[in-house]
């Protein structure tokens, strides 16, 4: 009996495919170089400092206090992070595509030596602070790995940050595999698909930067599997992983809310196989159902949740909801809104000004719709082979993707509904939680389109695997090298 059997050899691969990309991409995106990633610093910082303010302050009137997105000095963060924004010319590369990093002659670079030196101020002393107000796990930690690693220099601490994201990433990456474990017949299957996620680019470069999104995509990626297994077993244990799953994933970051529902329609689903519920009851159950889910939202959801989240503290700027949302739907349901979204959903990297070609971003449309186009017909279609993932989990995957997708436009319009304009503008990093379910569903669509027999099915998620390296590989050497480093 061979030392290592071919499935060893799977995994071994599966576990050093996400951990070199991971660490790779930890080191080549430039500092602050990632969406509000020196708000998130600054945030986790912020919050690992003292109660007790012991240090002069510097008090600013609220409606005086001006942020010069071109000036990082005008942000009211420490000086150490200031200084860190300075050493990677934040303010020069930050959406100025023909502008790149500059290197010093010398093995330590101007400001490096004084932030290794750990001599400018950690604290904020001039408020009122630039920091984000959400709640989330992710500054918990974070803040806690700021205060252990407190006599570390910024820049070390900087990338300890960028590694609890890359666990998170990591995390993600193995949750998908479980699913695949629970949907695909071969662990050669297992581990392609596990791959295709690892791989894809907006996931490396969202699970590798400081920032709240990938505690989100790590709480999604966790009630994605636990949905999986209450579904196919109703035990106590799975309803407590569900349960737990959900709210890891609402603490990362609140619209994490929308798979609430997703939940209770799996238990409406589980009560009408256990007691072949009338219509009649179904329907009062679900008005039952979303009655509580509005009560356990406003009862449990943090003061602070709520406020950002429903926006509540603003007056609209239109006379009547129904402007409101019709105007919202003309200047966000176009075409090019559509293509903002998926591009930068798919590799927009940086501060979204460097993206990856066109070409390839059709290629991928074309791609996701021929997968959603096989979905259509393989629902239609009694019975499936058995090497397909079973339509209750395609139900499940589409659910997930429908109910975000409502969560992040309902906060998008809402914001746009007290400013008068769009400010977010629901970038598609902001769908990369229901990453795994959508490329599930696409794959199960291509599958049942072009394959016939489960030998098919795993060359289809070879070349699919394939594209997504290939993918991965001309993002980095040819989109993101050039843009920050040549």
């Amino acid at each position: 009996m061979p030392l290592i059997t071919k499935n060893s050899l799977l995994l071994i691969s599966l576990f050093l495919v996400p951990v070199i990309a991971g660490i790779f991409f930890v080191f080549l995106t430039p500092l602050y170089q990632g969406p509000d990633e020196q708000i998130h610093y600054a945030t986790l910082k912020y919050r690992a400092e003292s109660s007790n303010k012991n240090w002069p302050v510097e008090q600013v009137p609220a409606d005086a206090f001006t942020n010069n997105g071109d000036d990082i000095s005008s942000f009211h963060l420490s000086e150490e992070a200031i200084q860190l924004g300075k050493l990677s010319y934040f303010d020069e590369v930050k959406w100025q595509e023909e502008n790149t990093l500059r290197f010093s002659d010398t093995t330590m670079g101007t400001l490096e030596g004084d932030l290794r030196a750990n001599s400018y101020k950690h604290y904020i002393d001039k408020y009122p602070v630039n920091t984000s107000p959400n709640t989330s796990y992710y500054y918990w930690v974070t803040s806690a790995l700021e205060q252990f690693f407190f006599t570390s220099n910024v820049v070390e601490r900087f990338f300890v940050m960028r590694f609890f994201s890359f666990l998170l990433y990591f995390g993600t990456v193995a949750a998908a595999f479980l699913i695949a474990r629970k949907l695909f017949a071969s662990t050669l299957q297992q581990t392609l698909f596990a791959i295709i996620v690892a791989l894809h680019p907006m996931l490396l470069a969202t699970g590798t930067i400081v920032n709240i999104d990938i505690a989100l995509i790590f709480g999604t990626s966790l009630f994605f599997l636990a949905a999986l297994m209450l579904l196919d077993k109703p035990t106590l244990t799975n309803h407590l992983l569900a349960l737990g799953a959900l709210a890891i994933a609402f603490l990362g970051k609140a619209p994490g809310i929308a798979f609430l529902p997703v939940l209770a329609f799996i238990y409406l689903y589980l009560l009408q196989q256990k007691y072949q519920l009338r219509m009649k009851s179904l329907l009062w159950l679900t008005i039952f159902s979303g009655f509580a889910i509005a009560f356990l939202f406003f009862v449990l959801a943090p003061d602070s949740t709520l406020q950002t989240f429903l926006n509540l503290q603003n007056q609209s700027k239109f006379s009547n909801p129904v402007e409101s949302i019709t105007t919202y739907a003309d200047k966000t349901l176009g075409i090019d809104t559509f293509r903002r979204t998926h591009t930068s959903y798919w590799g927009n990297f940086g501060w979204l000004d460097t993206k990856i070609s066109e070409g390839i971003l059709d290629t991928l449309l074309a791609l996701e719709a021929l997968g959603f186009l096989g979905i259509f017909f393989y629902f239609i279609t009694r019975t499936v082979p058995d090497y397909f993932p079973k339509k209750s989990a395609i139900v499940l995957a589409l659910g997930m993707m429908f109910f975000l997708q409502l969560a992040i436009r309902f906060y998008d319009w809402r914001v746009f509904d007290t400013f008068g304009k769009i400010i977010i503008g629901a970038p598609g990093r902001y769908f990369l939680p229901t990453l795994i379910p959508h490329l599930l569903v696409v794959i199960t669509g291509l599958g049942y389109l072009f394959t016939k027999e489960k030998s098919q099915f795993t060359t289809l998620l070879k070349v699919l695997s394939l594209g997504m390296i290939l993918l991965c590989l001309y993002s980095v050497f040819s989109v993101i090298i050039p843009r920050y480093y040549l």
